[in-house]
């Protein structure tokens, strides 16, 4: 298995602006993962015939099984400060997508064949928006008491694990 990742970040501070300072970030992501297992199954059939005589199977070969994941993502998000309130909002966009890499098929002694799998750069692909809404209110001027609530919208990253049994190379 393997995984990588690249980000990028830039903030910027607004001392005074609509009656707060701001703290602007904005950011890029790029990342991947993936696998390549050799399987070899123990699927083996025992069976007796009537006169008690054993015979024994393999159900499968040997095989490659493997799933490659990318995702980039971009995001914005100020946080507005206010005398007794910080506000923060944000938003985030993500595309996803599943492939699969060509893989070599192999005989049942588990050596390559010279045949691939084929490849397909787009098993499925999704975009996602994310928006993000927080709220710090101090309900007395000490401080003492303060309102929290945020609402935002997440979202699981791909992972080849979910999908890497459909590999066309078994």
């Amino acid at each position: 298995s393997w995984k990588w990742g690249t980000a990028v970040k830039l903030s910027h501070v607004i001392d005074s602006f609509l009656g707060g300072s701001h703290d602007i970030k904005t950011g890029l992501q790029y990342g991947g993962t993936g696998s390549d297992n050799l399987n070899g199954p123990n699927d083996t059939l025992t069976t007796f015939s009537q006169s008690g005589r054993q015979t024994v199977g393999t159900t499968q070969l040997p095989y490659h099984q493997g799933a490659q994941a990318y995702w980039n993502g971009v995001y914005v998000d100020d946080t507005f400060r206010l005398p007794r309130a910080v506000l923060n909002i944000g938003v985030r966009y993500d595309h996803s997508r599943a492939t699969f890499q060509a893989l070599p098929f192999l005989n049942a002694a588990g050596l390559p064949t010279g045949q691939m799998s084929a490849a397909n750069d787009n098993v499925y692909s999704w975009n996602t928006f994310s928006p993000r809404v927080g709220v710090n209110w101090q309900v007395t001027g000490s401080g003492n008491t303060v309102v929290k609530a945020h609402f935002g919208r997440y979202y699981k990253a791909l992972e080849p694990n979910e999908y890497r049994g459909a590999v066309p190379s078994i």
